[in-house]
């Protein structure tokens, strides 16, 4: 059966779309620290991003909001999401992640929303970071 170019360009129109559909749904899981402080406390992420852009942290927010510990774990839980999908991508090995996830672990415990030494998703974490507000950057491209 001898397929025309027509077709093959809408077959390979339609792979593309699959796969790159794959990636968006992907993206649509992992959050910004601000979704996840909005969705812990209820302020509008544009409310977050201008109290962030006026000095404040994030961790800070937390604290004040009294959801501290519920932001640190769905934080590190988002992390854990991002690690693994660098792992089916190929871009980190299992055990790279699974170390990377220790240390972001063991971070964790001493963060206090200040971003003042390792906390995870405040200012020096592990590259994590979301530039302007969006993406899903990790930082160690491969």
């Amino acid at each position: 059966m001898k397929i025309s170019k027509t077709k093959k360009f809408i077959l390979a129109g339609a792979i593309l779309a699959v796969v790159g559909g794959s990636g968006a749904a992907y993206a649509a899981t992992a959050a910004s620290p601000a979704e996840i402080l909005s969705d812990l406390t209820g302020k509008s992420t544009e409310t977050l991003y201008e109290q962030r852009d006026e000095g404040t942290t994030f961790g800070a927010l937390a604290i004040e909001e009294g959801v501290q510990e519920q932001f640190k774990e769905r934080m590190l839980e988002n992390k854990k999401e991002i690690l693994q999908e660098r792992v089916e991508e190929e871009r980190l090995t299992q055990e790279e992640a699974d170390a990377i996830y220790e240390r972001m672990e063991q971070n964790q415990e001493n963060c206090d929303g200040t971003a003042q030494g390792a906390c995870v998703g405040e200012a020096r974490g592990l590259g994590f970071g979301r530039g302007s507000r969006g993406g899903n950057g990790f930082g160690a491209n491969r």
